[in-house]
């Protein structure tokens, strides 16, 4: 068939200029799933492929990750995890999402169990976990914190 020759080279043609834009659509969708994940879940902006990382001084390791054992009251004592509970602390840090939230509850509840020499007044309420980030003010550079996620979980349940 004559015009077979034709239609073939008309189809490779078409098939070179869309793989040129390949590269830039594959780069374009990996920069809004980040900024998404920036607003929606509050990434890092240093995680995630790196963008906009020297843009934002929100980088995790200035985050601040507290947990508490809450009573009835509302008094809240302090869970202290060490380094065998880094990487639930990092994750939840990084990327406090209720899925690494409730990890690192069930990574307290773990640390807590284990320490039975711990007594409260009476049996706590509920597991608070709060993670914090450093803001710095335009013009004055004035620092500040601001509680960018939290989450109450029971806390004799997982969740």
């Amino acid at each position: 068939m004559p015009g077979g020759e034709t239609v073939r080279a008309g189809a490779r043609g078409r098939l070179r200029q869309v793989s040129g834009w390949l590269p830039v659509l594959l780069l374009a969708s990996g920069l809004g799933v980040h900024l998404w994940q920036v607003r929606a879940h509050q990434l890092s902006p240093w995680l995630g492929a790196g963008f906009g990382m020297f843009a934002s001084t929100d980088v995790g390791s200035v985050r601040r990750v507290e947990v508490f054992a809450v009573l009835a009251d509302g008094t809240r004592y302090p869970v202290l995890l060490g380094s065998p509970y880094e990487d639930a602390l990092r994750r939840a840090r990084d990327l406090p999402s209720g899925r690494e939230l409730e990890r690192l509850a069930g990574v307290a509840r773990e640390a807590l169990a284990a320490q039975p020499d711990i007594a409260f007044p009476e049996t706590p309420r509920h597991l608070r976990v709060e993670v914090w980030r450093n803001r710095y003010e335009p013009g004055s550079l004035q620092a500040s914190s601001s509680m960018i996620a939290t989450r109450d979980f029971a806390f004799d349940d997982g969740g």
